[in-house]
């Protein structure tokens, strides 16, 4: 059964302000960058999709397959990390935090061992943790996007 999250990577950049395959202009929130892989909303990913099928790949998520997309798009994220020349104290304080739940799978078998009997309670925390996750990527974006702007200047 699909999930309500998606992940997509970018294989070419995409900016605040752009032509749509179909020659609309759609005016975004954000710009993404060539390479970039993030957790989004099926939703978003939908109309990514829509505008942009020459820019994008990825996919709806399988609720059976949540945890482990929320997995693979931290461990790219934390390279993103890794490259930002100065990391926020946010950040900081949100990746140590996040980190935690991976830490081994110790974390996440502790949030669903005591759910396995009960589907629905084990997909919410899992959605809750990519709720979480999704927090963290947005303020990594942000930081980025800032300190690409300070560069120009």
């Amino acid at each position: 059964m699909k999930s309500n999250y998606a992940y997509v990577q970018y294989i070419k950049p995409i900016g605040k302000e752009e032509d749509t395959i179909d020659g609309r202009i759609v005016i975004r929130n954000y710009e993404s960058e060539e390479g970039q892989i993030d957790l989004v909303s099926k939703n978003q990913f939908e109309m990514e999709k829509r505008n942009f099928p020459d820019r994008i790949k990825g996919d709806v998520i399988t609720k059976d397959n949540l945890l482990n997309m929320v997995k693979y798009c931290f461990d790219s994220l934390k390279t993103d990390i890794a490259n930002l020349p100065e990391t926020t104290k946010d950040i900081r304080i949100r990746l140590e935090a996040f980190a935690g739940v991976f830490n081994d799978g110790n974390e996440v078998k502790k949030y669903t061992n005591d759910f396995k009997r009960d589907y629905n309670a084990e997909t919410k925390i899992i959605e809750e943790i990519a709720e979480k996750y999704m927090i963290l990527q947005n303020t990594v974006r942000a930081q980025q996007r800032s300190q690409k702007k300070s560069a120009v200047r």
